[in-house]
């Protein structure tokens, strides 16, 4: 398909290739179809990239495992909710081993954290390790599905050596169960972060209200407006409307920007004296 045209030309282009319209004469094979649905996941077309899989089928073409985890990956955040179920029911009713970027696919797809968490326990069942993006993908889900719990278990059993996302995926984890205390360590022995990182560990100081440490991680991503956002719920929350007006002044007069850097965080005195000299140097 040509990039830069639009979704329902693309839809066009392959139908008419399907059906012999278009200027080509070519004898479609598994490896036509297998483009066309893989450019069909890229453009989230779950409706073409369903007919392209099933074309293939009703022409006695057999879909491999990477036809298949394209087909999951246009199924994403698409509103057929039990379409991935089926899809992976179909393939493997037709004996098609799966591999682990097709368990990848499938829980990215995947409408509830219970589902993307079987999809998880699949992997091994097949002699498959999991990766990093099937760690944090399931990490992900559970998080949204108010599992953080679980989320953060995974994280913590995974024999892998961790990166910024499934890093990031954990302090999301704790940030949703307002566990702080988690957050940071994670945060601190994490060899790098970024401003999501921060972000993430800000938010979980506002359930026990810990304005002052909320405060001194923002010395590592100043200026950044979801960093400031989130402290400036925190301050809320605890009462501290002068420093968050503070704050919103100064977002105001600076505007937004994306940087962030890895500073000593957690090492940062936490007294009153240095969460009020904090808030004076990032306030004015």
């Amino acid at each position: 398909m040509q990039k830069g045209k639009p979704s329902s030309y693309q839809w066009l282009d392959a139908l008419h290739i399907l059906h012999g319209a278009g200027p080509s004469s070519l004898q479609l094979d598994v490896f036509h179809f297998k483009s066309m649905v893989a450019s069909a996941a890229r453009e989230r077309l779950w409706e073409l990239a369903l007919s392209l899989q099933q074309e293939m089928l009703f022409r006695d073409l057999r879909p491999d495992a990477s036809s298949y985890a394209s087909l999951l990956h246009a199924l994403r955040g698409s509103t057929a909710v039990e379409l991935c179920k089926k899809v992976m029911n179909d393939m493997l009713s037709r004996r098609v081993t799966p591999n682990t970027a097709v368990f990848n696919a499938a829980i990215l797809a995947a409408s509830a954290w219970e589902q993307a968490i079987s999809y998880y326990a699949l992997v091994e069942d097949f002699s498959l390790k999991p990766d990093l993006v099937t760690l944090s993908s399931t990490m992900s889900a559970c998080t949204r599905g108010s599992s953080w719990t679980l989320a953060v278990w995974l994280f913590q059993q995974a024999e892998m050596q961790h990166n910024m996302v499934t890093n990031n995926a954990a302090l999301n984890a704790f940030s949703a169960g307002g566990h702080w205390q988690g957050a940071l360590l994670v945060l601190d022995q994490m060899p790098g972060a970024d401003a999501f990182s921060y972000v993430a560990v800000i938010s979980a100081c506002r359930s026990e209200r810990q304005w002052q440490l909320a405060l001194s991680l923002l010395e590592n991503c100043p200026g950044n407006v979801v960093a400031c956002s989130a402290t400036i719920a925190v301050l809320e929350a605890d009462g501290h409307w002068q420093f968050a007006l503070a704050l919103l002044e100064k977002m105001r007069r600076r505007g937004p920007t994306v940087a962030a850097r890895r500073g000593s965080v957690g090492r940062s005195p936490r007294n009153e004296t240095s969460a009020g000299n904090c808030c004076f140097e990032c306030c004015n």
